[in-house]
């Protein structure tokens, strides 16, 4: 579905590396990848408010927070304004507040509170939409919506 979702469009690339591992892949490996494969680049892991929240419940956070930069964007009901909120105890005093973003005193990587034009559709809804028989176009592209619909996901 991400390759239908993408498709047409340059800037995006699909990669499948998570899947082609064995059950089951944590983002502190995928990370590692990625800063091996991308050593001179400067690489952001971007996720919503909402699973940044619950990030101290990941593997290895506490190494994953020190290995890239996070855009943390803001999701409804959870606006990145609360980002220092949820930068978790155990870690926090390793970050300090500098430009507009948290920053990791020893390794340098930031925290970024990205403030998006909030859209509140959500996997989950669209699940439950489909579950019913209800329409989810405009929710997803239309290549997904006919993917979703004719291998009958989520009922």
């Amino acid at each position: 579905m991400v390759q239908l979702a993408i498709e047409g469009n340059p800037r995006f690339r699909l990669c499948d590396l998570e899947l082609r591992r064995p059950a089951p892949s944590y983002s502190v490996e995928t990370v590692e990848h990625f800063l091996r494969r991308y050593a001179s680049q400067d690489l952001f892991f971007i996720l919503g408010t909402d699973a940044f929240a619950e990030i101290s419940s990941w593997r290895d956070y506490r190494r994953l927070l020190s290995m890239c930069n996070f855009a943390v964007v803001s999701r409804p009901g959870w606006p990145c304004e609360e980002l220092q909120r949820l930068i978790p105890a155990e870690v926090a005093s390793q970050f300090e507040a500098r430009e507009g973003a948290w920053v990791h005193r020893q390794e340098g990587v930031r925290l970024l509170p990205v403030r998006v034009t909030e859209l509140g559709i959500a996997a989950s809804a669209i699940r439950s939409l489909v579950r019913r028989g209800r329409s989810i176009r405009y929710l997803v592209p239309p290549a997904v919506e006919r993917y979703i619909w004719s291998r009958g996901l989520y009922r």
